[in-house]
C-alpha cells in the first residue's frame, strides 16, 4: 500500500471533493515523504500554497 491508502486506513477519513490528503511540509521545502507528513487539508488552500 502507499502513504495515500496507509492515510485513510489509519485515520479512517475519506477525502471528498473539497479535502485532499496532502503534505503538511511539501518534500520541495524539507518535508519528509512519510505518512506522519500527510493531513487532510482544503483544496483551495493547498493550491494556493
Amino acid at each position: 500500500m502507499g502513504h495515500y491508502q496507509d492515510w485513510i486506513h489509519q485515520s479512517q477519513i475519506e477525502p471528498d471533493y473539497e479535502f485532499i490528503i496532502g503534505y503538511q511540509v511539501p518534500p520541495y521545502l524539507g518535508g519528509k515523504d512519510e505518512l506522519h507528513n500527510l493531513e487532510k487539508i482544503d483544496m483551495e488552500v493547498y493550491w494556493e500554497l
